[in-house]
This record gives C-alpha cells, sequence and structure tokens, in this order.
C-alpha cells in the first residue's frame, strides 16, 4: 500500500518587486486555487520574512482572500499553503512588497507677497524628513482658496501647481494658502503640509474687460483655432480647464489662437483671459468644448492585482500567484 504522489502545477503571474504598502494600511492580499478532484480548499497565509522584529497582522488568515497589516518599515514576503484536506497542498509567495511611511512635516510652508488681485504670492517649503531611507521625497505644489480663515468652502485652484501663484479676480474677499506634498517614491506614502491662509484678498488696480471669442473652428480635431476681440493690444491667456496652454497679444483689438502642440484625445474645456498693460487679467469667458478623437487601431488590455494597501496618493496593487492544483485528493492503490 501507499500514497499516490500529488501533482501540483505553480503559475506565478508578472510580480512587480517591490510593490508598496503604507505602514499600519491594510493590504490586499489574494490567491486564486483550483482543484480537479472537486474537494473543499483549505488557506493558510504566513508572513515568510519580514524586517526584524516585525509583526503581521491577518484579518482572515484562512481565507483565498485577506487584508494584512504590518507595523515596521521594510520589505516582506508573504506566503500561502493551499490544501485540500486529503494529504494534498501546494504553496505560493507574493513576491517582495516594501511597507513605507509618509514625510514627516517638521514646519509648515510659509507664505511672501500682498493679497491684491494681480499680486504674486511666492510659497516657501516646509521642514520635512524622511522615515524611509530606501526612498527618496519628491514634491508638489497646490494652491487652495477658501471663504475665510477658517477654511469654510475650500477647493483646489485649478492649474496652479508651482510654488507661485498670481491671484485673481475669483480670488476677491477669498483667502488663500499654498499646500506642499511630499512623497516617497518610488512607494506610494505621501503626506501634505498647508501654509497659513493669507489675509482677505483686496481688490487690485483696474480689472481688464473680458475677451469676447467671435470665431471657433476644429472644435473636433486635435487643432482647435480660437478668434476674437480684446483692448488693443491685451495678452491673451487660452487655458485648458484652468492650466494656461497658450498666449497672443492682441493686435489692434483682434486675437487669433491655434492650438500648438496639438490637443490630446480627449474632451477640453477651453477659456480665455485678457490683461492689459498696469490692469489685472480678466475673468475668464464662456467655455470652448473641444472634443478630440481618440486614435484608431488595435485594442490593449491590461490587468492589476487586488487593491488595499496604499498611502495616500497611490495603490500598492498586488498581482498574486495564481495556484493550479492537479490530484490533490489522496488516493490509496492496492497491490499484490
Amino acid at each position: 500500500m501507499r500514497k499516490a504522489l500529488v501533482c501540483a502545477l505553480l503559475f506565478l503571474g508578472a510580480l512587480q518587486s517591490p510593490l508598496a504598502a503604507a505602514q499600519s494600511t491594510p493590504t490586499t492580499l489574494s490567491v486564486g486555487a483550483s482543484d480537479s478532484d472537486g474537494g473543499t480548499l483549505s488557506y493558510a497565509w504566513t508572513m515568510h520574512s519580514g524586517p526584524s522584529g516585525a509583526a503581521a497582522v491577518f484579518a482572515t488568515p484562512t481565507a483565498a482572500t485577506t487584508t494584512v497589516t504590518v507595523d515596521t518599515v521594510g520589505n516582506y514576503i508573504f506566503k500561502v499553503v493551499v490544501s485540500d484536506g486529503q494529504g494534498g497542498s501546494t504553496q505560493s509567495s507574493t513576491g517582495t512588497i516594501h511597507c513605507t511611511r509618509a514625510p514627516l512635516n517638521t514646519a509648515v510652508p510659509t507664505l511672501a507677497g500682498t493679497a491684491q488681485v494681480g499680486m504674486t504670492l511666492t510659497a516657501t517649503a516646509g521642514t520635512w524628513t524622511n522615515p524611509d531611507s530606501t526612498a527618496t521625497v519628491s514634491y508638489a505644489w497646490s494652491w487652495q482658496r477658501a471663504d475665510n480663515a477658517a477654511g469654510t468652502n475650500t477647493v483646489t485652484i485649478a492649474g496652479a501647481t508651482g510654488a507661485t501663484y498670481t491671484l485673481k479676480v475669483a480670488d476677491l474677499n477669498k483667502v488663500v494658502r499654498a499646500v506642499q506634498t511630499a512623497t516617497n517614491a518610488p512607494y506610494a506614502a505621501a503626506r501634505t503640509a498647508n501654509s497659513a491662509f493669507t489675509t482677505a484678498v483686496a481688490a487690485g488696480g483696474p480689472v481688464t474687460p473680458t475677451p469676447v471669442i467671435g470665431t471657433t473652428t476644429g472644435l473636433t480635431t486635435a487643432t482647435p483655432s480660437i478668434s476674437g476681440t480684446s483692448g488693443t493690444t491685451d495678452v491673451i491667456r487660452i487655458y485648458d480647464g484652468g492650466t494656461l496652454i497658450g498666449t497672443v497679444t492682441a493686435s489692434g483689438g483682434a486675437w487669433s489662437w491655434t492650438a500648438s502642440p496639438p490637443l490630446a484625445a480627449g474632451t477640453h474645456a477651453l477659456t480665455c483671459t485678457a490683461q492689459a498693460s498696469g490692469s489685472v487679467e480678466s475673468t475668464a469667458s464662456a467655455t470652448i468644448t473641444v472634443v478630440v478623437p481618440g486614435s484608431s487601431g488595435g485594442g490593449s488590455t491590461s490587468s492589476s492585482g487586488g487593491g488595499g494597501g496604499c498611502g495616500a496618493g497611490g495603490v500598492a496593487g498586488l498581482l498574486l500567484a495564481l495556484l493550479t492544483i492537479i490530484g490533490l485528493r489522496g488516493r490509496r492503490a492496492a497491490r499484490a
């Protein structure tokens, strides 16, 4: 009498290594398995390796899909054993998952400048420390306006992504602040720090009248054209969803603009403003919608693993091993 040999085939997915998870944030782990004999499978998740002294807590360690939370920055490998209860089993691991922490802010950004329409505010970076020596910290800026210093109705200002910002008519009687975001690359952890709000933004010099759009062409192409009238030598700025994409100067009160470089495929919301010398930039014109068709040709497909386990600003997807188990039931054969 002898137990028949178990035949197990293991297929590993194309793992990304290292994958990112934010410290103390649950990360989803999942495995697919089948038994050709139709048996009931059981699962056992464990931490195969991790930083010295680290602990990992599985929400449901005996399920095909679970989440895990770790407590120490570093690299982890998790293992799952799949069994059929009849003597057959196989196992797989996730590959390397890097657990990180977001950068720590010790001093918030500061602002310099006059809170007046038409004036430029300049943000100075805050002070940060990096708790993860294996990651490189990068920084980005955004700007917000609100009704008051308490932050009522705070909104992010479209297209404002630099360390300087020129106050516009839309900011009048509002307050404005800079937001600095620090990210541990190539991992997913991020943290933001806000400057103090300005005082209420005061009126500036005379406001340039809004330009008039007279003609639009090519609104279903990548190179649309817009023309119109304004002050004699106004500077006309063209925005796409709040992001500056072009500038022209009126000549004799007339102006014309054609997109260059071409716009990307998709829907674009174009507006324009005018600014006369010594005056404040005008309010935005009515929106012109441009729809650029996508390129033709064969499609492509992509896949991603389970979600979860991500810090702010990123997702730590896990493309895990696919297990196929053949003949997991133990069988006995009698021999004479």
